[in-house]
């Protein structure tokens, strides 16, 4: 029996629906999740292809995989655009999508000093500074880019809507790449944008504080975050 052929589009709205009947979050689906999806459907239409074809979707990794090796994208985009393709094969292999999760187990046994290290570590990681708001918070914070690099700073729920708005407004240029840092460059594009649309121009003005500065090429993180464990957990492993 010969596969119905499916445009990327209807695969496209036909996934973001499944997504969101399995429980994702509006927020997290149209901020997150939304541009590297759709990203897929962009190579498709770039290529003048609407029709699905495993071929096309390949040639799409291995072009994601080529910007990740030549230091275009970071890993986490490059993760997310990998995660968005292999949902178009699923879907059109199955009709729907399915989830999977592999336990992972060590194989290496853990000494005492390791263990306490790994609290330390954990604590670390746990205990941090807002990059926007300077605020202290304990538990997982969200993803900042393209505010700040996505590998050196986290936000605050509250303060991720500032995030995910940003990442809005560079789907709405029609930039792929909305998980990249803002740099000067990309600074000078949302100042064009804003003249000729005044409802992004906050944005603009949002950004006017990180760029004053002239020798600034790119949105660093502004807040020192660093190792918040106290002095005498660390005499744990003297």
């Amino acid at each position: 029996m010969t596969k119905q052929t499916l445009s990327v589009t209807e695969m496209f709205s036909s996934i973001m629906e499944l997504l969101e009947q399995a429980g994702y979050a509006k927020h997290t689906l149209w901020g997150n999740m939304y541009g590297s999806i759709r990203s897929v459907v962009s190579f498709y239409h770039e290529k003048g292809i609407c029709d699905y074809d495993p071929a096309v979707t390949l040639e799409f990794l291995q072009t994601v995989e080529r910007r990740y090796r030549d230091g275009e994208i970071c890993r986490e985009y490059y993760n997310a655009q990998k995660r968005a393709a292999r949902k178009f094969e699923m879907f059109h292999a199955t009709g729907t999508l399915t989830w999977e999760c592999i336990k992972r187990i060590s194989k290496y046994q853990l000494n005492e000093e390791i263990i306490i290290m790994s609290k330390i570590i954990g604590k670390w990681r746990n205990t941090w500074k807002c990059a926007l708001c300077g605020e202290e918070h304990e538990g997982w914070g969200s993803n900042p880019a393209p505010l700040l690099d996505c590998n050196s700073a986290l936000v605050y729920p509250e303060c991720n809507q500032i995030v995910v708005a940003f990442r809005m407004l560079l789907i709405r240029m029609g930039e792929d790449n909305w998980y990249k840092t803002i740099d000067r460059s990309m600074y000078g594009k949302i100042k064009k944008y804003a003249k000729k649309h005044p409802a992004a121009r906050p944005y603009a003005e949002f950004l006017d504080g990180y760029f004053k500065n002239p020798l600034i090429n790119k949105i660093t993180d502004p807040i020192n975050y660093g190792d918040l464990v106290e002095e005498d957990e660390l005499d744990d492993i003297a």
